[in-house]
């Protein structure tokens, strides 16, 4: 009789437990591995955090003591942080070490290129290595960014990232396997209450995630202004959060101010959460503002659900460009393009339904949940089975 061929260990790490786009990606995926009989899922990710505990049970699991994001402030700041940054950075890389010997992992799965604790524990034990590399973090330093693209591309054994555009970068450091998976839609219960938006006689427009700078929530403040200012029965809506004075609460603040002083208050309005299909079927057009991104979970969400999309030109939005076809442009804090935009869709109702159309058709192309997942899993098991040098 044969013994029973023994399953690929997965430790499945990532950097955040909260429940951003990267993170509701990573608990997808690791949803996904479990229920294939050829692996075992094991996890570490950071200590607290609600959602990992609550919704989802790894046959074991490594609290990894902290968060380690690589510090980018200046001054007397930077000076403090780095240090413990790097001593966060040991640590993790002696837990992630033990994790890999005890449970004799065969393959790391790294859910962020910020997450060094994870790549190194991987390298050190010459284990299989998967990095999902998430570039957004590090727009603004192309040095950094290149520099952890080298590292990356000289140790993983398969990297995958959401556009075209890293997957060129990647490939001209080394020309190894890269693969693209993008952001589905997770978290829908298709029996949920569908509440029905009372603005309904007004043209409503929507910007959805977290609030900060990048994100351009002024921009899209100041673009419906601008279409008040005109005459146009619009409405916006501006979904997300901020943790009570964190550096984007004063942004909140900010932008809270601006509406007032402004006379806008009847017209821009924050709203708390919602089901996705509350959100996304109360609206009539969904911008995303940012400067940048990679692949928003909101603008799969908005295909899925049949939203019009008006973008700023980043990340997989470009990927899929077809200006008029799948959706439309404007230039990051350019509120008068944006709000152009806004009022061609307006006045264009054929337009409007041909974006939903399109945007349907590419959902189901390259945003199903289910083509995500196969595509994970076929990565695993190709990394798994691959030689080595």
């Amino acid at each position: 009789m044969m013994a029973e061929q023994r399953k690929i260990r997965v430790l499945m790490t990532s950097p955040s437990s909260d429940m951003g786009g990267a993170e509701k990606t990573f608990w997808f995926l690791s949803s996904r591995l479990k229920a294939d009989n050829r692996f075992e899922a094991f996890g570490a990710f950071p200590k607290g955090g609600l959602y990992p505990k609550l919704i989802f049970n790894f046959k074991k699991v490594q609290r990894l003591f902290f968060i380690e994001f690589i510090p980018r402030t200046q001054g007397i700041f930077f000076i403090i942080r780095w240090p413990l940054y790097l001593l966060t950075l040991m640590t993790n890389i002696l837990l992630c070490i033990k994790v890999i010997l005890i449970n004799k992992i065969d393959i790391v799965y790294v859910n962020s290129s910020i997450q060094i604790s994870a790549v190194a524990a991987a390298v050190l034990t010459r284990r299989r290595l998967v990095v999902f590399v998430l570039e957004d973090y590090f727009y603004n330093n192309l040095k950094l960014r290149k520099w952890l693209f080298r590292l990356l591309s000289k140790y993983a054994d398969i990297l995958m990232c959401q556009t075209n555009t890293i997957k060129n970068s990647l490939l001209e450091i080394k020309g190894q396997q890269v693969e693209i998976i993008y952001s589905g839609v997770y978290d829908i219960k298709e029996e949920q209450a569908i509440h029905s938006n009372p603005d309904s006689n007004y043209f409503r427009v929507g910007i959805i995630g977290k609030i900060y700078p990048l994100k351009g929530q002024e921009t899209f403040i100041k673009a419906i202004g601008q279409l008040i200012h005109e005459g146009l029965p619009v409405k916006g809506y501006i979904y997300g959060n901020c943790r009570r004075f964190s550096p984007n609460y004063f942004y909140l603040r900010k932008l809270k101010n601006y509406i007032e002083k402004m006379k806008l208050s009847e017209n821009i309005i924050f709203m708390e959460n919602q089901s996705l299909r509350s959100i996304y079927e109360g609206l009539d057009v969904v911008v995303i503002a940012s400067q940048s991104e990679s692949s928003p979970l909101v603008f799969s969400e908005a295909l899925k659900f049949g939203n019009p999309v008006i973008s700023t030109r980043t990340g997989v939005m470009a990927d899929v460009e077809k200006d008029g076809e799948n959706l439309l442009f404007y230039d990051f804090g350019d509120y008068i393009g944006l709000a152009a935009q806004i009022k061609r869709l307006y006045m264009d109702e054929g337009m409007r339904k041909r974006l939903v159309e399109n945007g349907k058709k590419l959902y189901q192309q390259k945003f199903n949940e289910a083509i995500i997942a196969e595509k994970f899993v076929k990565i695993l098991n190709e990394a798994a089975h691959a030689p080595r040098d």
